[in-house]
Formats: C-alpha cells, sequence, structure tokens
C-alpha cells in the first residue's frame, strides 16, 4: 500500500500547534519566540509550509508510522444517525465507540482503503490492549483462590455449572519484587539485630555500632544486598490488590 499522509501538523516555537485538516485549510501564526510567520496548508493532499529561520517541531505522521501514535491524532468527523447533527462532530480515533468503528467498517466500504486499514488496526490494537490489562489481572469466585489465567475462570465455571450472572472477584495482580524486602527498614532491622548480639557478648558497654553507621553506609549496604538477591533468590510469587466484585456477562465466555 502507497504511504500516505493521514496528520499535518507543526509545533512552532512558541508552543502553537499548526493542522491543516483538508486540502484548502491554510493555517498560519505569527510566533512570540521566534517573531516569524508559520504556514500551513495542504491538509493531507500535499504540504506546502514555509521556511522558517527557527524551524517548527514537524509532528507531520503517514500510514507506516506506529498505530499508537496515528490514533492520537487523527479526527473522523460523523454527522450522527440519520444526519442528527448536520454540522459534524470531530472525534480521536482512540475515543470512538467499538460499535461505531464496526458501523464505519461495514457501512463506508467507498472510504480509501488506507483509511479504512486504519479502523482494523484501531480494532486489534484494542483487542491487545485488552488481553495486555488481562495479563495483569487475576480472578477468583470465592475471593481466597485467585487464578492469574482468565481460562482457568472459565474453567472453574463450567465445573460448578455456573454462568452468565455469576458474581466473581478480579483484582490486580502485583509480582513480589526483592526490593518490596530488602528496603531501608529491612537493613536497619538487620543492623540491630547485629547490635543485639554484640550487647549479649559485652554488656552495656556496646553502643549500637552497627545502628549508628551513616545514612549513606546503610543505603550502600542495602544496595549490596539487593543485588546479591536480584542474582540468586527467586521470587515466583505474586499478590493481589484493588479487588472489585463483577458479574460474568455472555461477552466473557465467548
Amino acid at each position: 500500500m502507497q504511504r500516505q499522509l493521514i496528520y499535518s501538523a507543526w509545533k512552532t516555537p512558541d508552543g502553537t500547534i499548526l493542522h491543516s485538516r483538508h486540502r484548502h485549510d491554510y493555517c498560519e501564526h505569527f510566533d512570540a519566540v521566534s517573531k516569524e510567520w508559520y504556514v500551513l496548508d495542504g491538509g493531507n493532499e500535499y504540504i506546502r509550509c514555509s521556511v522558517n529561520t527557527v524551524p517548527p517541531e514537524d509532528l507531520t505522521l503517514y500510514t507506516d508510522d506506529p498505530h499508537e501514535k496515528i490514533r492520537e491524532v487523527f479526527i473522523w468527523k460523523s454527522y450522527g444517525k440519520n444526519f442528527s447533527q448536520p454540522e459534524g462532530v470531530y472525534t480521536l480515533l482512540k475515543d470512538l465507540a467499538d460499535d461505531h468503528i464496526e458501523a464505519i467498517l461495514e457501512t463506508q466500504t467507498h472510504l480509501p482503503e488506507y483509511m479504512l486499514e486504519m479502523f482494523r488496526n484501531e480494532q486489534v490494537f484494542r483487542k491487545g490492549k485488552k488481553m495486555n490489562e488481562k495479563c495483569n489481572k487475576c480472578w477468583s469466585l470465592n475471593d481466597e483462590d485467585f487464578f492469574d489465567d482468565w481460562c482457568d475462570l472459565i474453567d472453574e465455571l463450567e465445573q460448578e455449572e455456573l454462568g452468565v450472572g455469576t458474581e466473581f472477584f478480579e483484582g490486580d495482580k502485583i509480582e513480589t519484587r526483592i526490593s518490596d524486602y530488602v528496603n531501608i527498614h529491612g537493613i536497619v532491622s538487620m543492623l540491630e539485630q547485629f547490635d543485639d548480639w554484640v550487647y549479649e557478648d559485652v554488656g552495656e558497654i556496646a553502643d549500637c555500632n552497627f545502628y549508628n553507621v551513616s545514612k549513606e553506609a546503610k543505603e550502600e549496604l542495602q544496595e549490596l544486598i539487593q543485588t546479591w538477591a536480584e542474582k540468586h533468590v527467586k521470587l515466583p510469587y505474586w499478590k493481589v490488590q484493588n479487588v472489585v466484585k463483577k458479574v460474568v456477562t455472555q461477552d466473557d465466555l465467548e
């Protein structure tokens, strides 16, 4: 597919965005920082622009740019069902409802292929985003035994002969990290334990020699132990936080 311009925009030195939306959308701005006129014209058909001593930041995007960037700037103009909004409403691709995108693909088949491809890419992007979100979630039927694989919850529902309308629990899956335990509080506790052992051996002459080292020394020890632990200790565990109650829908089972 031929590379197509889909977003023609500049950011001038004072932060002003010039965005030419269509062929005859002539944009100009006198910049407060550079004291120059900046001009951009042509929309997505061509780029006609000024040549400046202080160049603007080029925000232009083409169809072969990452979709993560395209969805943030591509604007769709719609007129509502049965032309209920004759003036038109502009909506960013990322903010279009799922059913709106589906309707566009089903009814607007006259659109250029590159534009239809953008809508299809948005559908793929959203499915991938939902899957990534699920990777950081966990689920339970009893708020005690949690699964970090959605399919395990579905299997549990089937075994219990449960379905749509069943309540379940969803929480954030938080991986345990070495730094959760090798922290400055743990280092201080360890030094205090060393001082207790010294006291047991020498009595009241002991003067908290371990605990009284400098803050920098404590942080140095923490870094040393954390480096050692990252190399030798594995923590294959996860915690559950921010649990909310939900209800199984038909979409969950598909």
